[in-house]
């Protein structure tokens, strides 16, 4: 089984649910780290909550939920690894739009 390392790097634009990763179908991926920045000039602060699930199932588990992320700060939310089975997801959701937080991940896949 191959392993690759693979990190994404996501703005936020919309209130929605955004997608940030999906496990592809024939693998399991670790996911490693999750950074959050807040990167507009604003005095605003967005809060966001950040989601694993099965694809096409409404049920999740949240990462973290209603974290507020002042202006120029940066939170990392995992410490330790989280493993996504064969087409499970983590997405993301953020009280404000307009790309004011931009999310990196980074994860190990499987195949």
């Amino acid at each position: 089984m191959p392993n690759s390392f693979k990190s994404s790097y996501t703005l936020l634009g919309t209130t929605g649910d955004t997608t940030l990763y999906t496990t592809p179908a024939n693998a399991t991926s670790i996911l490693r780290s999750v950074y959050i920045a807040h990167s507009l000039t604003s005095s605003a602060a967005p809060q966001v909550d950040i989601s694993v699930g099965a694809t096409g199932v409404t049920t999740t588990a949240y990462l973290i939920r209603n974290a507020t992320i002042p202006y120029g700060t940066t939170l990392q939310i995992i410490t330790e690894p989280v493993v996504l089975e064969a087409q499970e997801r983590i997405f993301a959701r953020s009280t404000t739009g307009g790309n004011a937080l931009n999310i990196t991940l980074s994860w190990m896949e499987i195949t």
